[in-house]
């Protein structure tokens, strides 16, 4: 499925089965308005992969609700779609041997992945609206999957555990509660911090919040080593 860029991500990282997250996941965006056609590309259970698209034998199977399992394979890929955006595809993104792999839903960002000088007054309502409707997305599914941690962000792939002490966070970062960093929220200063059901979002860029944190990436690269630090104190 070929999506226009930039793209649009909503990750999440759980303790769960990753399976079982994919299908938490799509049950999230099918009930913030996507629908899907049925159609879904499976792979055999015991097909291991780091990255989806290189698992090797894949079929297409019709009919199917991508939010439940199904005992002749995994779902590896399913694409929906939704009114306002296009199409959106729930896949696993890349993950080293050994660890589980991040759950993502992708699209178009369309306005919201342009900088927000280079925006007409419309794009800017436009990009605000789908920044909402991703947040809310997300949340839902925070909720359903309780994951470990989750983020939002343009271009971006969500680390692994491993990966987090030399990569960084999205600017917009959800964190659960189990194992928040007690300096997390200093990474975020200035920004937005809001409670969800099971843990904690951070927001740090417009059109999430009003203005973009200064010295933002330099604020997501602290917040990625204190969750790595978090995570390996578990």
């Amino acid at each position: 499925m070929h999506l226009s860029p930039p793209h649009l991500t909503i990750a999440l990282y759980a303790d769960v089965p990753e399976e079982d997250s994919f299908a938490g996941l799509c049950a999230a965006a099918l009930s913030k308005g996507c629908v899907s056609d049925g159609v879904v590309e499976m792979a055999p259970w015991d097909a291991g992969f780091e990255l989806s698209s290189l698992v090797g034998r894949t079929w297409p199977r019709s009919g199917t609700d991508p939010s439940r399992q199904y005992a002749e394979g995994r779902i590896v890929e399913a694409v929906l779609s939704v009114k306002r955006y296009g199409p959106v595809v729930a896949t696993y993104q890349y993950a080293p041997p050994g660890e589980r792999h991040p759950v993502h839903l992708t699209m178009s960002a369309r306005a919201l992945g342009w900088p927000d000088e280079l925006l007409s007054k419309q794009d800017r309502h436009a990009a605000a609206a789908m920044a909402a409707w991703t947040r809310s997305l997300l949340e839902e599914a925070c909720r359903r999957c309780d994951p470990a941690y989750a983020g939002i962000g343009v271009e971006f792939w969500l680390p692994t555990p491993s990966q987090l002490a030399g990569d960084q966070l999205p600017s917009e970062v959800y964190v659960s509660r189990r194992l928040l960093p007690a300096d997390l929220a200093a990474c975020f200063e200035g920004g937005q911090i809001v409670q969800w059901e099971h843990g904690v979002f951070h927001s740090g860029c417009a059109p999430f919040i009003r203005r973009t944190l200064p010295d933002l990436q330099a604020r997501l690269r602290r917040a990625s080593r204190s969750l790595a630090k978090a995570l390996g104190r578990r």
